[in-house]
C-alpha cells in the first residue's frame, strides 16, 4: 500500500519545479531589491516575484488583466531596444540583483541578453535562463507546441569561453540556467564571429549525448546550496567593506 503523503509536502514538492520558486529564493539569498525579466509575456511568472523593484520587458503587450503595482515598470520594446536606450539611466543607480531570461529561444539572442544584463549585474547578482534543457530533438525545433529553441548552447557558450562565470543548470521547468561570479573581469570579453558560429552550428546530438557535462545539470535542490554559497559571498563582502 502507498503510504499517505500529506497535501501539504506536495504542494511544496511541485513549487520545487517551478521558476519563480527559485528566482524568490535567489532574490532573498543576495537580498535583491532590483529584478529584470525578459519575456514577461502575459505576466505569470512577472507576478509572482517579489522584489521591491520590479521590470518587465517584452515586445508584446502585457496581459491587461495584470495592473501594474507601483515598484512594477514595464517595458514594450525588443531586449535590444531596452538595453539601447533605457538601461543606462535605470540602472545607473541600482544594479540588477536578479535577471530571468525567457525571450526569443533562439541562442544568438538569449546569449545578447545575458551578456546585456551583465554590465548591471551586482556583483553578487544572479541571471536565471529558461528553456536550457529541450527533452527531446523535436523541442528544439518547434514541434509539438512545445519550443525550447537552442537555448541550451548558451550555458555550453559561457562553460566553454567564460571560465570566471559559474554557470549550472537546474533539472526542472524545461532548464533553469543559473549564471553568477559577476564582476571578475575588469573587461567583459566580446564574443567574437568565430566562437557564435561554432556554437551556433552544434547539433543537438552533443545535448543528447552529454548533457550533464554541456548544461552543468543539477537536481532542482541544488539551488539551496548554490545559494547559500550566494548569502555566505554577500554576508563576507559586506562585512569586509
Amino acid at each position: 500500500m502507498t503510504k499517505f503523503i500529506p497535501p501539504v509536502i506536495v504542494n511544496v514538492a511541485k513549487r520545487e519545479f517551478h521558476k519563480e520558486t527559485h528566482i524568490n529564493r535567489a532574490l532573498q539569498a543576495v537580498n535583491g531589491r532590483t529584478y529584470v525579466e525578459i519575456g514577461v509575456r502575459s505576466g505569470t511568472c512577472f507576478g509572482h516575484i517579489t522584489a521591491g523593484n520590479k521590470i518587465g520587458i517584452d515586445p508584446a503587450p502585457m496581459n491587461p488583466a495584470h495592473k501594474l503595482a507601483k515598484n512594477e515598470q514595464f517595458f514594450q520594446m525588443t531586449s535590444d531596444d531596452f538595453f539601447a536606450t533605457e538601461a543606462d539611466k535605470l540602472f545607473s543607480h541600482f544594479p540588477i540583483d536578479v535577471a530571468l531570461v525567457d525571450g526569443l529561444h533562439e541562442f544568438c539572442q538569449a546569449l545578447r541578453d545575458v551578456l546585456n544584463l551583465e554590465r548591471f549585474m551586482s556583483k553578487n547578482g544572479i541571471i536565471f535562463m529558461h528553456d536550457c534543457n529541450p527533452r527531446f530533438k523535436e523541442h528544439a525545433e518547434l514541434r509539438d507546441g512545445i519550443w525550447n529553441g537552442d537555448v541550451w548552447k548558451v550555458p555550453y557558450y559561457l562553460k566553454t569561453y567564460r571560465t570566471d562565470l559559474c554557470v549550472y543548470t537546474l533539472d526542472c521547468d524545461f532548464g533553469l540556467g543559473i549564471i553568477s561570479g559577476f564582476g571578475r573581469l575588469s573587461r567583459i570579453p566580446t564574443p567574437d564571429s568565430e566562437m557564435i558560429r561554432a556554437c551556433k552550428s552544434l547539433g543537438y546530438q552533443i545535448l543528447d549525448k552529454q548533457r550533464r557535462k554541456v548544461l552543468g545539470l543539477r537536481p532542482f535542490w541544488f539551488s539551496r546550496i548554490l545559494l547559500r554559497r550566494q548569502t555566505k559571498a554577500l554576508h563576507k563582502s559586506q562585512s569586509s567593506s
